[in-house]
């Protein structure tokens, strides 16, 4: 505080200074010669250059308080009412400045609010008629519905992925914990995604313990499940091996789904949590978004289970979810 006290009055004290070495030297050389009067003038003039900078410093002390400190309260600052004329007008700018500030942050919510609900709204106006779709080709059994099938079903996998993206930051509003049986729930994902695992020729080996309970949100925990395992599918080659396995280890149950397929560059590894990093692997397929693995780390900690990800270049990939909130 002292400091930037005396960096805003440096050109001051400077000109001060050179002032009292010059006026002085003037009368010497005009034939002025009774030097101990001269600095006793000099001394009483720093007395009083001193005297106005302490008045300066306590006058203002409360401004130097607040542009000092390292987290100012906006509230403290614009409600402080010093008596100094520079002060009140320094108040004065910064409420006006807050309030400019506070009505702009309260629109962008808004609109930030009115878009969130108006894509909630439109995607599950998109469910409906893909709902519809779906049961339509389950009963259509030409070769031609199959793809279709697919296709709608990355459609609705999109839908998802945009949904969730959108509730993240109302993350608080829209979780509820409980107890969860994780086989019950992982075979749940599974049956959700079987048309995936026949279209890539993949069957899952499954190894799971049933009695594992643990406490979470079940939506958000099973849209991760899904993520990890489309993912998983995603990049194995068909025919290939996508191995899910629940169990227990130091107090902690662990979900682990593993795959022998393209593997992510070691290079990728740092940034494969990033929002909208797709890597070298994700560049080769166009419905890549970079946003899967990001989102499961998100919901991990807020549900304050533990991600981890293990991956060797044209090896395969593991993904475990740790729970320490074990029943």
């Amino acid at each position: 505080m002292m400091k930037l006290m005396l960096r805003e009055h440096l050109p001051l004290i400077l000109l001060y200074s050179i002032q009292t070495i010059f006026v002085p030297m003037i009368y010497w050389l005009d034939g002025y010669q009774n030097l101990w009067l001269s600095l006793y003038v000099i001394m009483l003039s720093y007395f009083f250059l001193m005297a106005y900078l302490a008045y300066r410093y306590f006058r203002h002390a409360r401004l130097y308080t607040i542009l000092t400190s390292a987290e100012p309260s906006p509230i403290e600052t614009v409600s402080d009412q010093e008596s100094a004329p520079f002060m009140v007008a320094f108040n004065q700018l910064l409420s006006h400045q807050f309030q400019s500030f506070q009505r702009d942050l309260h629109q962008y919510k808004e609109r930030l609010d009115r878009q969130i609900t108006f894509i909630n709204q439109w995607v599950h106006q998109m469910k409906t008629p893909l709902s519809v779709m779906d049961l339509i080709l389950q009963t259509d059994d030409h070769p031609a519905s199959k793809p279709i099938y697919l296709e709608l079903d990355r459609i609705r996998k999109g839908l998802e992925m945009v949904l969730y993206t959108s509730r993240l930051d109302y993350f608080e509003q829209d979780f509820y914990v409980e107890k969860i049986n994780l086989q019950q729930a992982v075979q749940r994902v599974i049956r959700e995604n079987k048309s995936m695992f026949i279209y890539r020729q993949i069957y899952p080996e499954i190894s799971m313990d049933e009695e594992i309970v643990v406490y979470s949100d079940e939506k958000w925990i099973t849209f991760v499940f899904s993520q990890l395992l489309t993912n998983a599918v995603k990049y194995t080659d068909p025919g290939g091996k996508v191995t899910i396995s629940i169990y227990p280890q130091n107090d902690e149950a662990v979900f682990e789904v593993s795959d022998q397929g393209i593997g992510i560059p070691k290079r990728d590894l740092k940034r494969i949590f990033d929002p909208y990093f797709t890597g070298q692997q994700g560049r080769a397929y166009s419905e890549s978004t970079g946003m899967g693995l990001y989102l499961v780390r998100e919901i991990c900690q807020r549900l304050n289970h533990q991600v981890e990800l293990e991956s060797e270049e044209g090896t395969g990939t593991v993904a475990r979810i740790r729970f320490s909130n074990i029943q």
